[in-house]
């Protein structure tokens, strides 16, 4: 038996596993339609949104501070 994920990773944190369904055959069109558009790019604007929400937190509390 074998498992197909996939995952995002960058400077700014990764996303979850992503399962391809068993069976499903990934070319070029899947991807871009299931895997791409809805899988990955929600899971990658989470993890930016993460990211901007954070920092945002640390720049207010920077300037609370002085």
């Amino acid at each position: 038996m074998s498992v197909m994920v996939s995952v995002d990773v960058s400077q700014v944190g990764m996303t979850e596993l992503i399962f391809v369904n068993p069976g499903v055959k990934v070319k070029g069109q899947y991807y871009c339609d299931v895997l791409l558009s809805q899988q990955m790019l929600p899971a990658i604007i989470l993890v930016a949104e993460r990211c901007l929400f954070t920092n945002n937190m640390l720049l207010m509390a920077k300037l609370v501070i002085f």
